[in-house]
């Protein structure tokens, strides 16, 4: 099912409704933020294909931004963060979140963070956002 509800959500623009929702529904403060992290991303070099959509999942409607970047050996891999719900302390204190495969860098020995680290500091420096990744 989840597959089916992400086919869904790439396929619609960010603007946009997602299985019948008002774009409404978005709060003000994760459009701005994905706008941003998009504009971002356009203007590094190595990051291809920037977009941003909708999901439903976890049960509730909103936003990701996903893209393409290689890694130092020149594989490409996508990343996709995902909005997460902010703590009832914050409600204006969103975030976003990537699950990456924990791949050991056999020239370090430990995961390699392909590539992200710069745009999780790029993100934090221009837009404000707070963001992580976590690996699996």
């Amino acid at each position: 099912m989840r597959q089916i509800i992400t086919a869904i959500a790439c396929g619609l623009a960010f603007g946009g409704a997602a299985l019948g929702a008002p774009k409404d529904d978005i709060a003000p403060v994760l459009k701005q933020s994905v706008a941003c992290m998009i504009e971002v991303l356009k203007t590094m070099p190595g990051v291809n294909a920037p977009v941003s959509g909708l999901s439903a999942t976890d049960g509730w409607l909103h936003p990701y931004v996903r893209f393409e970047y290689p890694d130092e050996l020149g594989q490409t891999y996508t990343a996709r963060f995902e909005a997460q719900k902010p703590p009832a302390s914050n409600p204006d204190g969103y975030w976003f979140m990537a699950v990456l495969p924990g791949l050991v860098d056999p020239r370090t020995g430990h995961s390699a963070e392909w590539g992200t680290h710069r745009v999780l500091q790029a993100w934090k420096t221009r837009c404000g956002i707070n963001a992580s990744v976590l690996s699996v």
